[in-house]
C-alpha cells in the first residue's frame, strides 16, 4: 500500500490518501500540487505573487521499500510551503510513526500494530531528539511531563480515539530549537 502525507508549513500535517499502486498515488501528488497553486495564483492575482513547485520521485517497482520516501513534492506560494510525501507501507500496518524536521526530510519512522506501540515509539524518539537538543538525560516517561512544555518546550498530547479521518491520534513536537521537529501517529 502507498500512502501519501501533507505538511503544511507552520500547519497540519495529514495522512491524505491510501492507494493500492504507486502511480495513483503520485497521480494524487500532482493533482494536490496543481489544486494548491491554482488557489494560491487565485488569492494573489493582483499581488506580485511568486510561486513554484518541485516534484521527485523515485523508479518504484513491485517491492518498493517499506517506509521509505518514494516521491516528494514542494509547493511555494509567496512563502507559504506546502510538502507532500509517498511511503509503501505495509499493508498489515494499522498504526504510521510519521516525523517531520522543518526545513528538512519527512519520514516514516515505522509502521506498528498497535497504538500504544507507535506512542511509546514517539516518545522514546521525542526523548533522544531533546537529550541531543539540551544535553540532558530524558527518558521516555519524562515525555509525560507537562512541566517540560514550559522550560524545554516540548509537547505531547494525543486523542487515541479521534474519528477525523487523516488526522493524527497523537503528535509531540520540539520547538525550542530550529529546526521544529514534529511527530504524528496515525492510524490506517
Amino acid at each position: 500500500m502507498f500512502v501519501v502525507f501533507k505538511v503544511e508549513h507552520f500547519g497540519c500535517i495529514n495522512l491524505i490518501s491510501k492507494h493500492a499502486a504507486f502511480e495513483e498515488a503520485l497521480a494524487q501528488v500532482k493533482n494536490s500540487v496543481a489544486a494548491k497553486l491554482s488557489s494560491a495564483s487565485t488569492a494573489f492575482q493582483t499581488a506580485n505573487g511568486y510561486y513554484h513547485c518541485n516534484i521527485d520521485s523515485i523508479s518504484v517497482t513491485a517491492h518498493a521499500p517499506k517506509n521509505v520516501l518514494l516521491a516528494s513534492a514542494n509547493a511555494d506560494c509567496n512563502g507559504e510551503s506546502t510538502d507532500w510525501g509517498i511511503f509503501s507501507v505495509d499493508d498489515a500496518a494499522q498504526f504510521l510513526l510519521f516525523k517531520n524536521v522543518e526545513y528538512g526530510p519527512m519520514s516514516l519512522l515505522n509502521a506498528f500494530e498497535s497504538f500504544d506501540s507507535a506512542y511509546s515509539a514517539m516518545k522514546e524518539d521525542l526523548a533522544k531528539e531533546a537529550n541531543e537538543a539540551y544535553d540532558m538525560d530524558f527518558t521516555a516517561e519524562d515525555m509525560e511531563d507537562k512541566t517540560l512544555s514550559n522550560d524545554y518546550s516540548i509537547f505531547l498530547g494525543f486523542d487515541e480515539s479521534s474519528t477525523d479521518n487523516g488526522a493524527p491520534l497523537a503528535t509531540a513536537n520540539l520547538c525550542e530549537n530550529v529546526p521544529v521537529i514534529d511527530w504524528c501517529v496515525f492510524k490506517l
